[in-house]
């Protein structure tokens, strides 16, 4: 077992590696140049003065190699890290609180019952889509099983569109990587038709999390419709009726003449609307139970 301590910023230590730091606090200390890697931080506590300008804040630990690392209930409050490196990393139970992370790279870590600000993932996310998936889809479990269901959507929603840009790679992009993993016109073509289907979710209700952007699409689907039903003996106004019953499935009644045009359209309609009324009550209850947790 070692203390963090120990280590000063005015005499840089590379021997940390393999160690165990275990339930030390520590306050207003600075680490820098240390190489921690496959150390365990078991119970670890660090903690600095309030920062009120966080662009001129001095760092508190720079220039640090944590890959590989073990976190477990660990504290850092008001602590500014910049330029580390904490590859395949494992958080459980830490805190974050008011805590910075600066030009770090945080590819495979992994996050568990961890109380740390969306911004700060986002902010420092890999450099290649297919890894910010794997960070951003941690960080979102995280987030859903804390009960934190704003900042669970927020790392959901990244995570969507940086895997919208993966497949775009995948079916278009020149570079040696993409060409040698994906051989051939199929993989490639997977890859587009993965990329189509994400921006249609997106485009059509945000990937299940808009429910408005739905129900605006089922307006302008029951107005195409209604366009079908218009004749001489019937208005445009009773044809916009008689297709909103159509698409919430609710009947006819008297607001379905014998003059209207395009009857064979109202079974289309139907079976349109029963599939828009499943995707907004999805929808619907995902945004409620989010709220509700």
């Amino acid at each position: 077992s070692r203390r963090l301590q120990d280590l000063h910023s005015n005499s840089p230590s590379d021997g940390a590696q393999d160690s165990l730091f275990s339930n030390e606090r520590i306050e207003k200390h600075r680490i820098e140049n240390c190489d921690f890697r496959h150390s365990i931080f078991d119970g670890v506590g660090l903690k600095n003065e309030k920062f009120k300008d966080r662009k001129d804040a001095r760092p508190d630990v720079v220039d640090c190699d944590f890959s590989h690392c073990m976190f477990r209930g660990c504290y850092f409050r008001y602590v500014r890290f910049r330029n580390c490196k904490f590859i395949n990393c494992r958080f459980v139970d830490c805190e974050f609180p008011e805590s910075t992370l600066s030009m770090c790279d945080l590819s495979y870590a992994q996050f568990r019952n961890t109380n740390i600000e969306p911004r700060t993932i986002l902010s420092n996310l890999p450099p290649h889509e297919n890894l910010q998936v794997g960070l951003l889809r941690s960080i979102r479990m995280n987030f859903s099983d804390r009960g934190e269901g704003d900042h669970a959507r927020e790392c959901f929603l990244a995570e969507m569109n940086a895997s919208a840009r993966h497949y775009w790679k995948v079916a278009f992009d020149k570079h040696s990587f993409f060409r040698d993993k994906y051989v051939g016109f199929f993989k490639r073509f997977q890859g587009f038709l993965a990329w189509l289907q994400l921006k249609a979710e997106h485009l059509f209700w945000g990937y299940g999390e808009s429910p408005i952007r739905l129900t605006a699409w089922a307006v302008i689907m029951i107005v195409c419709f209604s366009s079908a039903y218009v004749n001489d003996t019937t208005s445009f106004r009773e044809a916009l009726r008689v297709s909103a019953f159509a698409f919430a499935t609710v009947g006819y009644g008297g607001e379905l003449t014998s003059g209207t045009n395009g009857i064979n359209w109202l079974l289309v309609e139907n079976l349109i609307g029963v599939v828009f009324i499943g995707l907004l009550a999805a929808s619907l209850f995902k945004w409620i139970s989010r709220r509700q947790r």
